[in-house]
């Protein structure tokens, strides 16, 4: 039986979770940068360093979204190109690049809004999302998706490899929704910004992909990062056996862990001028 590979706009009607987070794999994009290394020795051919800065996901055929943070954390170098990674290692794996002479015009960032939005152009029969600009009820069942924890490799020979760049979903329910002011990684405050709140951890590496409808797959928002506050504190003793001079006893923290995630209406503009239409 013929494997269906969404072309264009994804489909919103009602289906089950695992066929939602099917399609949508081939929405959601690893974005990993590549940066010059020194060279050791004049004449000897240019090595990169590729290390995965977050998720994005394309919300037009050539137009992906990610934060802000994702891109900006470590700021952009002359000479940085970029691999947009969908669907490796799986069948139908593409890698979009974008290149150290265009990167620095086709990046588009918007650091009040913890947002990026980045040109892909000359990309054929791109999937991307659904996106949605209503209210979410709390309450309401919501999916993620991204790659966290992403690991470029080697092989033998030295060349890169994407094998240990995994597509991952989770799935919960939108525990609260409120304004409020985030700090960024990059330094700037998000002011008065709508989120949506879970209490299951995006993992470091889901930064920038899109929160969604669990039943239709429309992206509702997209990842920021996570609190973590200190709710209670004691000084608990190891039940192991330690080696000699270390402190059977340490301080045992219990965290109360939400996520949270930028409603789309908060970018709704930038999204509008950039040609992404309902």
């Amino acid at each position: 039986m013929p494997v269906y590979v969404p072309q264009g706009k994804i489909r919103t009607k009602r289906r089950e979770f695992f066929e939602v987070a099917t399609d949508l794999r081939y929405a959601v994009c690893s974005i990993v940068r590549h940066r010059p290394l020194p060279q050791a020795q004049p004449g000897q051919p240019q090595r990169f360093q590729a290390f995965p800065l977050g998720s994005g996901f394309f919300v037009a055929p050539e137009l992906v979204l990610t934060c802000h943070h994702v891109i900006a954390g470590t700021p952009h170098e002359p000479g940085d190109f970029y691999h947009f990674i969908v669907n490796l290692p799986n069948a139908n794996g593409v890698i979009h690049q974008l290149g150290a002479a265009t990167a620095a015009q086709t990046i588009h960032l918007f650091p009040n809004d913890d947002l990026a939005l980045v040109e892909l152009h000359g990309i054929q029969q791109q999937a991307f999302v659904a996106v949605g600009y209503s209210e979410v009820p709390v309450g309401s069942d919501i999916g993620v998706a991204g790659y966290p924890l992403g690991q470029p490799t080697t092989d033998a020979q030295g060349q890169l490899r994407y094998d240990g760049m995994i597509y991952r979903v989770g799935r919960g329910v939108v525990t609260s929704t409120y304004r409020t002011n985030i700090n960024t990684e990059t330094g700037h405050q998000i002011q008065n910004v709508d989120v949506l709140e879970v209490n299951f951890l995006f993992v470091p590496g889901n930064s920038g992909g899109p929160i969604f409808d669990a039943e239709t797959g429309r992206v509702v928002g997209f990842v920021h990062g996570f609190q973590s506050p200190t709710i209670r504190e004691k000084v608990a003793t190891a039940q192991v056996q330690l080696p000699q001079g270390m402190n059977a006893q340490y301080v045992q923290s219990l965290h109360a862990i939400y996520s949270m995630g930028i409603k789309l209406d908060r970018v709704r503009q930038q999204l509008e001028n950039h040609g992404v239409t309902l």
